[in-house]
């Protein structure tokens, strides 16, 4: 996002970042020009146009010092492990939850539930629990060693990704740029299975 900005100086980007749902929602209502989203069919009644764009896979990360001695896990351990996670009823929770769901984890404990991706990776890093979150979010904190990965024995879960916007949303010039490099970047994204 700094490279487009200082590219393009006179331009003004407006980032939101927040739960897919909310976004998907302020899309429809005119608010936002475009977002990307995590998950299963970001859409509702034909309204929106979701374009696939990449995948981005979910990980289980613990603090740096939480059970060092483990540097895997089964899908049975997790289900004793503290779960740091959004509330019920946001997407991202949801999207988790069926996730789990289907490697047959259907019961988490679910130590804190925060709201924001961030607050969740600064919990998490307190050292309460574990929390899945997409690799891309937590990027950062692996690079820095604040969180590690604890890799599911045999298992990865990954999300769609895509670029939705209204049906009869035009793009300007400088938006189907900025959309095209984000087809880009995710496009150098190196596979992490």
């Amino acid at each position: 996002m700094a490279r487009i900005c200082n590219e393009r100086p006179l331009v003004e980007v407006e980032v939101h970042i927040g739960d897919s749902g909310g976004l998907v929602e302020r899309i429809a209502e005119g608010h936002y020009d475009f977002a990307i989203v995590v998950g299963d069919s970001p859409l509702k009644a034909g309204r929106l146009i979701g374009e696939p764009i990449g995948e981005d896979e979910l990980l289980v990360v613990a603090a740096a010092n939480w059970h060092p001695e483990l540097r895997s896990v089964t899908v049975e351990e997790l289900a004793e492990f503290p779960f740091i996670d959004s509330p019920q009823g946001l997407i991202r929770r949801i999207f988790v939850d069926d996730a789990l769901r289907k490697l047959g984890l259907s019961d988490r404990k679910i130590a804190a539930s925060l709201d924001h991706p961030e607050a969740v990776k600064r919990v998490t890093e307190a050292g309460l629990g574990v929390t899945i979150l997409f690799r891309s979010a937590v990027a950062k904190e692996l690079a820095t060693g604040t969180l590690r990965e604890l890799p599911i024995d045999g298992v990865h879960l990954a999300g769609s990704l895509y670029l939705v916007r209204r049906r009869d949303k035009l793009f300007s010039a400088f938006q189907q740029y900025l959309a095209e490099q984000i087809r880009e970047h995710l496009a150098m994204q190196p596979s992490q299975h």
